[in-house]
């Protein structure tokens, strides 16, 4: 079969952006779609494109075992640091230096770690082991060896990780348990102790995360009630409905935050709680002719709370309707305040989506000029790619 010598050269110039980019779990296919259009090119013709396919799976390698060097790397502190914590806290051993042993002694972090890296964690583990009332546990057994006949299902199995701790990395929580599980499912007829640890790890890391955002979404919403507890009794209040609510939902919160941040919260809780005349109905009713303009100056104080919330969590595409809203309220109460807020809101959140396209402008200039630049040296007279980056640049000098 003639091969196709231009068809390789075209598929290098994308193979090489995705490189540039890092998106290993992409690369392989590209790099195997050129070896397959070289098939029958003269050596002396394709030497070239093929030196280039072997320098790029060279550098695919590095950069995975760079990355998988730096997990590791980073799980190995973490639980180091849980055990120094446990033993800190009072506890005679911790169940977590078996899991760094075992970990550092898989086949896995053996054949990305530096020896200086290993004898660096080695060490730590045996000051932890000193530290430990019960001396030094035994050394984990090794993990199985994966049968050949399996090593299909194995290959799926590394490639599923692969893309599993790509999504990991980019914080997709949503997408990742789906990941794992497709790792799951093929390990089912290709056991390894070392992607079931990994697949274990990063199930763990993403619990972890769920748990830490579900703990800020609670401080945001107990500091944003009690900032409008404190202002009902500044008001004239005799005491805020929002307590009560405030209360139940610290209960609720127990569980994802650290008891010193309950502790925090408790006290201000108590601070508020002290300055409420008690016995006293919440709150006491306003003044029958502002009646109307008060609950539109509620609604108001309310819809800002939202507003602010939302751009906390940088979701702007949500902001603009809440800002609406507040302004709405504000026609038949107008707040100077709250205006000059909504308009200091609007501000951040045009910033915001400003610096957002302009780096998506850098991204896609840079990625196509290292393409424009690539078509010239592999021979082109002209890139196609210059008329498009230079209507973009114009495009992008107006945004």
């Amino acid at each position: 079969m003639a091969g196709d010598i231009e068809k390789a050269k075209r598929e290098i110039r994308y193979a090489k952006s995705t490189a540039d980019d890092k998106r290993w779990d992409q690369l392989e296919p590209k790099l195997q779609a050129i070896e397959a259009a070289l098939v029958g090119v003269p050596d002396a013709e394709k030497a070239p494109v093929a030196a280039e396919v072997a320098a790029m799976r060279e550098k695919m390698l590095k950069g995975l075992r760079e990355e998988k060097a730096g997990r590791i790397e980073r799980e190995i502190k973490r639980d180091l640091s849980a055990a120094a914590d446990d033993l800190k806290s009072g506890y005679d051993e911790s169940p977590r230096v078996p899991k760094v042993i075992a970990r550092l002694e898989s086949a896995e972090a053996k054949d990305v770690l530096s020896p200086e890296t290993v004898a660096a964690f080695q060490a730590e583990i045996a000051t932890l082991q000193g530290k430990s009332k019960k001396g030094a546990p035994p050394p984990p057994p090794k993990p199985a060896a994966t049968s050949a006949a399996d090593s299909a299902d194995l290959e799926k199995a590394k490639r599923e990780l692969r893309a599993a701790k790509m999504t990991a990395d980019d914080k997709r929580w949503d997408q990742l348990e789906a990941k794992l599980q497709a790792v799951e499912a093929a390990l089912k007829s290709a056991p390894d102790a070392g992607i079931a640890a990994e697949v274990a790890a990063l199930r763990e890391k993403m619990n972890q995360a769920l748990r830490a955002d579900k703990a800020a979404a609670f401080e945001r919403e107990l500091k944003r009630d009690l900032g409008a507890a404190a202002d009902d009794l500044k008001s004239g209040y005799d005491e805020s409905p929002k307590l009560p609510k405030i209360i139940a939902r610290l209960a609720e919160a127990k569980d994802v935050l650290t008891p010193q941040a309950v502790a925090a919260f408790q006290a201000e809780i108590d601070a508020l709680q002290a300055k409420s005349k008690k016995g006293a109905p919440p709150p006491p009713p306003k003044p029958a002719a502002a009646a109307t303009s008060s609950a539109d100056a509620e609604k108001a104080k309310r819809e800002l709370r939202a507003a602010k919330m939302t751009a906390d969590d940088k979701r702007w595409d949500q902001l603009e309707p809440k800002l609406q809203a507040v302004e709405a309220a504000l026609r038949s109460a107008p707040d100077a305040a709250i205006a000059a807020e909504v308009a200091a809101l609007r501000e951040k959140m045009n910033q915001a989506l400003r610096a957002d396209k302009a780096a998506a402008f850098e991204r896609e200039l840079k990625r196509d000029l290292g393409a424009a630049a690539d078509d010239l040296k592999s021979g082109y007279d002209e890139s196609p790619k210059l008329p498009k980056i230079i209507a973009r640049l114009a495009e992008a000098k107006t945004s």
